[in-house]
């Protein structure tokens, strides 16, 4: 396991005096942090294995019911927590039925059928380029 790797400005002993002292604990946080994280995660460019992390994602999500409805939930105050289900409905309904207005307008203009050059009359000016 590499620790620390002098590059480019940072290689040189000045640096490599002033940084050695850590070494022992840089070596530490590294071994903490890969423990931690479940594997090691190294500096290659590729996908890590999550399979660990979403479990424990998974795990929390069901220990703290963040997904579960619950009714009779009161905020601090005393007064009852909306419901956002309900709230969202309420709200799309207005704007679900201004679309679906429009949508029957746009669908009968398209029943319309199309004018043709032979249904109005064409300028003088443009007969003679026919």
């Amino acid at each position: 396991m590499v620790i620390y790797q002098a590059q480019g400005s940072g290689a040189s002993w000045d640096w490599l005096e002033t940084v050695s002292p850590c070494i022992n604990v840089l070596r530490a946080l590294a071994t903490q942090m890969n423990e931690n994280l479940g594997a090691r995660q190294g500096s290659k460019h590729h996908n890590p294995d999550l399979t660990n992390d979403i479990q424990e994602l998974m795990k929390a999500l069901r220990t703290h019911r963040v997904y579960a409805k619950e009714s009779g939930c009161v905020i601090d105050d005393g007064t009852a927590v909306p419901d956002a289900f309900v709230h969202g409905l309420h709200g799309l309904l207005g704007p679900l039925r201004d679309y679906n207005i429009a949508f029957e307008r746009l669908r009968a203009r398209r029943k319309v059928p199309p004018l043709v050059a032979d249904s109005y009359p064409v300028p003088r000016a443009c007969r003679s380029k026919r």
